[in-house]
């Protein structure tokens, strides 16, 4: 391959620069993952509070998991203070909500799960969804969110979001965290359904396929560099016998 076909078929893998997308999933047509989607009611409720940075990050997984769950809502902002939806659902009376967010006064998910005989209400849980440096300031932002009991969790291994760096091996996806929360809800429960796999599966499929545009525009990368040092040498050949 030479470097003209490399540029031809590095212009045809990223496309045109406002390329079609799909309306639901909001990702290009070619990367829809829209059909590998499984959608199902979780044993909890979800609110998911979404960065507006994050909501342009074509790899975030926040949409696939509001998609993936028919109980969630998904709302996008940054200071989310005086937002009449999350008012609302917050005074629900109906509702027990608690926000996912690793504080040290925060209550482990096992004690709340515990707790839950004393409280029968259904459980909503809330998730931020920001890049991890700004998840304090969209608290802070946030007076009426920062309200809600806090309960964190230790995860059993490490992100599977290889595409994106985390800052300590503890630290999850967003749709790794909600899956591990409907998981101990299921195990809490001794429910045998597996529904919540859907999840994982989903996002699986979004970090192979990314994981594959990666390694073809690296061995395309490499071999348009191989054919410009032996254009390169040839130059150098040609000159010196000249």
């Amino acid at each position: 391959m030479n470097v003209a076909e490399y540029k031809a078929r590095r212009a045809a893998l990223v496309g045109p620069l406002h390329r079609e997308t799909c309306p639901q999933c909001r990702k290009a047509l070619p990367t829809c993952y829209c059909h590998a989607l499984r959608p199902f009611v979780a044993p909890a409720s979800f609110v998911i509070l979404q960065h507006y940075d994050e909501a342009r990050n074509a790899i975030a997984t926040a949409r696939m998991a509001h998609l993936s769950i028919q109980n969630s809502e998904l709302i996008v902002g940054r200071s989310f203070a005086g937002n009449a939806r999350v008012d609302a659902l917050i005074a629900a009376p109906a509702r027990r909500n608690v926000i996912l967010y690793p504080s040290r006064d925060a209550m482990p998910i096992e004690g709340l799960l515990e707790a839950g005989a004393c409280d029968p209400r259904p459980l909503t849980f809330w998730v931020l969804d920001a890049k991890w440096a700004q998840v304090p300031k969209m608290l802070r932002l946030s007076p009426n969110v920062r309200a809600i009991p806090m309960v964190r969790f230790t995860p059993d291994r490490a992100s599977f979001f290889q595409i994106r760096k985390q800052p300590h091996p503890a630290y999850l996806s967003t749709i790794e965290s909600i899956f591990l929360v409907i998981d101990r809800l299921r195990r809490a429960e001794a429910s045998p359904s597996t529904a919540h796999h859907a999840l994982i599966d989903v996002f699986r499929y979004l970090v192979e396929q990314q994981l594959g545009f990666v390694n073809v525009d690296r061995d395309m990368r490499h071999r348009a560099a191989k054919e410009l040092r032996r254009s390169r040498q040839l130059q150098k050949t040609q000159q010196s016998c000249g």
